[in-house]
């Protein structure tokens, strides 16, 4: 999926949403990640997923893994805490 396709699909969603490289890259939000999250996209974009949430980049990097592998396209969501120093 292309990030253009993702945001025709998540814009209108009320739930914040990366999408994300399989390596963990932030390749694109939706509205929701700067209205609800207070985060400025072009602040997440472009950044590993690890440096933005409080789980260490090890469990980041199995959890992407296990969706990869996942036979259904969508294997659920994942809550992390972004924290605001490591966004600064």
């Amino acid at each position: 999926m292309t990030p253009e396709q993702f945001l025709t699909f998540a814009d209108p969603l009320p739930e914040p949403m990366l999408l994300l490289s399989g390596g963990g890259l932030v390749l694109a939000g939706n509205r929701a990640v700067e209205q609800r999250l207070a985060l400025a996209l072009p602040t997440v974009r472009g950044k590993n997923l690890a440096d933005l949430v409080g789980e260490s980049a090890h469990e980041i990097a199995h959890y992407l893994r296990s969706c990869s592998r996942a036979s259904s396209r969508t294997r659920g969501k994942r809550n992390t805490v972004l924290t605001k120093s490591s966004i600064d």
